[in-house]
């Protein structure tokens, strides 16, 4: 236990449950373990839920991996979820990719499942081409459960992958997918993450038209469901949209009112504020308002300077 559970009283569950893990053959001690580490996720205690885990491991692989396939797939499973939520995404590639072997040789375990995992831990890690084939692998894979919203995610990861990688006509047709299955599914925040991600790549391609199409509707979901994160981002968006089209001052409206709907929830997501600094800047600039602009270059640039993303 960790020195914070050491001075913390056990339940009755607890206690027999660490009385288990004393006694009795491996394997049984072992569930006693995963027993444990389930009740310390609960208690969003990850940490020690891994430490439990591993335990588990290592009665499960000293005994024969044929015979206890389905726990040693199970614990490998769920330790991965843990070093997931404590962003420890390399180890938790690598217990995927042991999982994965599991299931394979065994044929125990949600490959298809735990191929999704990896996609979205590669993605954290920024390795885009890595997430894309995780992504489509898992889409392709045989799995007679799988139900239609999880293709369509399939289909929603693989064009944001696709985006990141600038193949920019392969992301739109896969998003569009996305987005017409999940219509199809009535799901409206589903469309709307599709139309935002829709409404990013239309900022790289320079297509002010599209880029204000799909921001609109996803703005329209973000404000109905109070999704204040996606609101200023999508404002930031429509800002560029409308300087893309020469409507700077509506530009600087959508910047402003991004701005302060930012600040008003106590946002202090920096890498937002010092782009919409730098977008201010280039319309300043554009409309002779050089010393306005140079200020506001400046304060991004502190900023940019310090989460090193200049």
């Amino acid at each position: 236990m960790s020195g914070e559970n050491k001075n913390r009283k056990l339940s009755q569950q607890e206690q027999e449950l660490w009385a288990a893990t004393q006694e009795g053959i491996p394997i049984e001690r072992a569930r006693a373990y995963i027993e444990l580490a389930e009740l310390e996720k609960d208690n969003y205690k990850f940490k020690d839920a891994v430490a439990l885990y591993d335990t588990a491991l290592e009665l499960i692989e000293a005994e024969s991996e044929i015979d206890y396939a389905p726990e040693l797939a199970q614990v490998l499973y769920e330790k991965a979820g843990m070093l997931s939520l404590l962003h420890k995404y390399e180890e938790e590639i690598e217990v995927i990719d042991k999982a994965i072997d599991v299931a394979a040789q065994y044929g125990v375990g949600d490959v298809a499942n735990l191929l999704r995992a990896a996609g979205r831990a590669f993605h954290a890690l920024k390795d885009d081409e890595s997430s894309m084939k995780s992504h489509q692998a898992a889409h392709e894979y045989p799995d007679p459960d799988v139900n239609e919203e999880a293709l369509a995610i399939d289909h929603l990861n693989i064009g944001i992958s696709l985006g990141r990688l600038k193949r920019y006509d392969e992301a739109i047709e896969r998003l569009q997918i996305a987005r017409d299955a999940f219509k199809k599914l009535k799901e409206p925040k589903w469309v709307a993450i599709c139309d935002g991600e829709l409404a990013e790549i239309y900022v790289d391609l320079n297509d002010g038209i599209n880029v204000e199409t799909y921001a609109q509707l996803a703005l329209g979901t973000a404000e109905m469901v109070g999704d204040r994160h996606r609101q200023w981002w999508l404002h930031y968006y429509l800002a560029i949209a409308k300087r893309l089209q020469d409507d700077l001052d509506a530009s600087i409206e959508y910047l402003e009112s991004g701005r302060s709907l930012a600040l008003s929830f106590g946002c202090e997501e920096f890498r937002y504020l010092a782009k919409v600094d730098r977008e201010l800047a280039g319309i300043y600039v554009t409309k002779g308002m050089v010393m306005q602009a140079q200020e506001l270059e400046r304060r991004a640039r502190n900023v940019e300077e310090i989460l090193e993303v200049a």
